[in-house]
């Protein structure tokens, strides 16, 4: 079995004029059974910087990783971070 979870929290019901909408993005993904164990998969990523016209963007990023029970017992988590520099064309 698979478990894929998508959280897009930042909306508003009446959003303000002139304000753009932040885009965040978190990723849980997981899936297994009691007798193997279950892996667990959580990816995350938001902006740091725009420039002004909006072609230049940074973006931080992570990641956690691990496998939990089964006959071997836990991975090491598995994790990370890192940044994402975007040019718009």
């Amino acid at each position: 079995s698979t478990l894929q979870l998508t959280l897009e929290p930042d909306w508003q019901a009446e959003p303000e004029p002139n304000l753009q909408r932040v885009r965040r993005q978190l990723n849980v993904q997981g899936g297994g059974s009691p007798r193997q164990g279950f892996d667990l998969s959580i990816n995350g990523r938001a902006p740091v910087w725009q420039s002004n016209n909006g072609r230049h963007s940074l973006d931080a990023t992570g990641q956690y990783s691990q496998h939990l029970g089964g006959p071997y017992g836990n991975s090491r988590p598995n994790w990370g971070a890192g940044a994402q520099y975007t040019f718009r064309f």
